[in-house]
């Protein structure tokens, strides 16, 4: 009985066993079919593929050319709106000087009619001239700047400071050169050009001018105002006055601030220099020394007529403090040595 049994389990495994070949044999015979749609598949997926690529690709030459028409046409309406800007500059420049010029014939000719004697054709002579206009005092003044101000060497060592403004600068001097106003014996001047930088001098100082010319250096005579009149809209890297704003008054100073605005590059700066009245020293006795000073600029004061006239981007620099050795934890010490010790001068950047 048992071996009977074997025989029937042994005989069904056998079929079962039997029948996997003909599941095989069906799945090969279907094999191709599945490869070939397999492959159909993959073949319009890959056309698919490179279809959406082209596309993409057209699509981005596309988007390329209406930016680049775009940049250009941006470009095209700055250039115009800049060269409006600095044709209206030089018409309000214009108007400017014959709107001066009007009021200075008819000033005159109330005070000739008032004041000059009627066989003179002399004007009065108003508060704004300056001792700098005699130029009796010339040889004078050059005395002065080396007994007072110090030697070439120290002043211009004392006006390195102010290098890294124009190495760091984005603007060429070559084309766009710096102008020194009131530039004494060109030691600013000579600080540029040993620094790659091209730089003019200006002086109303006959004797200033030659002393600079005679050192190789570019330097011109003339007032600040009609100097930079003669200028080109946008035509200079930068403007420098070392201690001359507290000899001119202050209507003409703002006419001078506005000129430097409008011949300045954009990014262009100014740099004025002058003595620091916060220190009470310098306020009180010091600054004047020279005759011809009118009256002290505090800092925040010069710095806010810079901001008036356009500026921006404005830095006021307190410089040259008097060494000296206060120690004191009392605060009131602490702000009187400020005031007797501070700095003795400061200067306002401005950036058109």
């Amino acid at each position: 009985m048992k071996i009977i049994m074997k025989t029937q389990k042994q005989s069904r495994n056998l079929g079962g066993a039997a029948r996997y070949p003909l599941r095989l044999a069906k799945h090969m015979v279907q094999l191709p079919n599945t490869a070939t749609n397999l492959n159909n598949e993959v073949r319009a997926l890959r056309e698919d593929l490179q279809s959406a690529v082209t596309s993409l690709k057209e699509e981005d030459a596309h988007l390329r050319n209406k930016a680049v028409a775009t940049e250009e046409f941006q470009d095209d309406i700055k250039h115009r709106m800049d060269q409006l800007d600095r044709r209206l500059n030089d018409v309000l420049h214009q108007l400017t000087i014959m709107s001066e010029e009007q009021r200075a014939a008819s000033s005159g000719s109330g005070k000739k009619g008032k004041t000059a004697s009627a066989d003179s054709d002399k004007p009065a002579t108003t508060s704004s001239e300056l001792v700098a206009d005699e130029h009796l005092l010339d040889e004078f003044y050059v005395e002065f700047e080396r007994w007072f101000r110090g030697t070439d060497e120290e002043i211009a060592e004392r006006q390195k400071v102010y290098m890294p403004y124009f190495t760091e600068s984005k603007i060429d001097s070559k084309e766009y050169p710096a102008v020194d106003i009131g530039c004494g014996r060109g030691e600013f001047i000579q600080l540029l050009k040993d620094n790659g930088v091209r730089g003019i001098g200006l002086d109303i100082n006959k004797a200033m001018v030659e002393r600079t010319k005679e050192k190789g250096l570019e330097a011109a005579e003339g007032d600040a105002l009609t100097y930079l009149r003669g200028q080109k809209t946008n035509s200079l890297m930068a403007i420098t006055g070392f201690h001359i704003v507290e000899h001119i008054p202050f209507l003409d100073l703002v006419r001078i601030f506005d000129e430097c605005y409008r011949v300045l590059q954009p990014g262009g700066f100014v740099i004025f220099e002058t003595p620091n009245p916060e220190n009470v020293i310098v306020g009180s006795c010091n600054f004047y020394a020279d005759p011809s000073h009118l009256h002290p600029l505090p800092p925040a004061f010069l710095d806010f007529a810079l901001k008036t006239r356009g500026f921006n981007k404005t830095e006021v620099k307190r410089l040259h403090p008097i060494k000296a050795k206060i120690k004191s934890d009392d605060p009131l010490v602490k702000e009187m040595a400020e005031r007797i010790y501070g700095p003795q001068d400061y200067a306002v950047i401005a950036y058109k």
